[in-house]
């Protein structure tokens, strides 16, 4: 169940770390004089998306949590790197 609980927690934390960096990218991206607007509704949409399936994911949901580590994982990593 520890093991779980970790793999749980981990995916919540992804989530929050590309909902975070949505949030950068809007916030550089309505600094700019002429906004890109096409890409600061993507990255709303990406946000709602990934809040919508973080409020889905139960810790009881094993291939979910999976799913989510190995989908979204790598681009949280890489965030870090950079």
């Amino acid at each position: 169940m520890t093991d779980q609980l970790a793999r749980y927690e981990t995916a919540q934390e992804i989530f929050g770390k590309l909902i975070a960096l949505r949030t950068y990218w809007v916030f550089l991206e309505s600094s700019k004089q002429s906004p890109n607007f096409a890409h600061i509704q993507q990255w709303e949409n990406e946000q709602a998306a990934f809040m919508a399936e973080d409020a889905q994911l139960f810790l009881s949901d094993s291939a979910e949590i999976d799913r989510v580590i190995s989908a979204y994982g790598p681009e949280a990593k890489a965030s870090y790197a950079s």
